[in-house]
């Protein structure tokens, strides 16, 4: 894992942190109180070039958006070691809210999108910002360890955007999770067979399958946390090797597993493929091992499974 990447949710951190420590009085330092346009506009190009300098992997970037103050507490070394410690997900910056501007200071209540998911923060998404030079900045930075599912992450956002090779199969990035109008085919999908995008709206049954299905149901199938088996054979060695499959697939079946194993002629000869959602492992039917099948339904069934089936 990259050390800025993790770096995305630490931010989203700060971005939502409660900074009762400067809140003075009776008055509620967050009150949003309408402002200009160009004061508004500025503090939104300053978080979101904090966020962009995260994104593109450029910490000493990134670390420059803090305040002078927030930098005398937390050294760039140990803003990059406290920041190794979270997953990687990308952050994105939806809408921001700025108030009255007061002594250089101004309240803000942002939204945040985590891994392409808008996300629930702590206190509103409001925190302070306050002007050095032309830049508008963190007040402070301290709490860096809140994991992504205590930022109000899912962790099938986390299961959705983890690239890691550690994990079986190929990734291939996520095109969504659009319903298609029943019996329409869907040409666009970024690996073969598919595995994430526009989807029917119906699924097929966890079971073994004799006849080929419509791929767009297994994507579904996918979305709900399964794993697909799919095969195509013109030989009986091939045919062997789905024989020994099939047994693996069953058993999963009958202890519970989300699997679903049929024929897919839209693959060359002698191929299996396994897939979950973003994942894809592909491979000729000689290089068949029971280990390679087993670990992939594994680790990958209900891994991603936003529904909670």
């Amino acid at each position: 894992m990259s050390r800025l990447a993790p770096v995305r949710v630490a931010i989203l951190t700060l971005a939502v942190l409660l900074l009762s420590a400067s809140c003075g009085g009776g008055n509620d330092p967050f009150a949003l109180d309408p402002t200009t346009d160009a004061l508004t506009q500025g503090v939104r190009r300053s978080i979101e070039g904090f966020v962009q300098a995260l994104n593109e992997r450029n910490l000493l970037a990134a670390y420059g958006h803090l305040s002078s103050s927030c930098r005398e507490q937390v050294t760039f070394e140990e803003f990059t070691d406290l920041a190794s410690q979270l997953p990687t997900l990308r952050i994105e910056l939806r809408d921001v809210a700025v108030g009255q501007a007061e002594n250089g200071v101004v309240p803000v209540s942002a939204t945040y999108a985590v891994g392409g998911q808008t996300v629930a923060s702590p206190n509103g998404g409001r925190f302070l910002m306050m002007q050095e030079g032309d830049e508008w900045k963190f007040v402070e930075c301290r709490n860096f360890g809140l994991r992504a599912e205590q930022a109000g992450v899912p962790p099938y956002v986390a299961a959705e955007t983890d690239a890691s090779p550690d994990l079986p199969g190929q990734f291939f990035q996520s095109q969504g999770r659009d319903h298609l109008p029943p019996g329409e085919r869907y040409e666009a999908y970024n690996s073969n067979p598919p595995t994430s995008g526009p989807h029917s709206p119906e699924t097929l049954e966890w079971k073994v399958y004799d006849e080929p299905q419509q791929r767009e149901k297994a994507v579904h199938n996918m979305e709900h946390g399964g794993v697909v088996v799919w095969h195509h054979c013109v030989s009986a060695a091939c045919e062997d090797v789905v024989a020994q499959i099939r047994a693996i697939v069953e058993g999963y079946l009958a202890d519970g597993a989300l699997v679903v194993m049929f024929p897919y002629p839209e693959m060359e000869d002698d191929t299996i493929a396994l897939t979950a959602w973003t994942r894809l492992d592909k491979f000729p039917a000689s290089e068949y091992t029971e280990e390679r099948v087993r670990r992939f339904i594994q680790v990958h069934e209900r891994r991603y499974n936003p529904e909670g089936m």
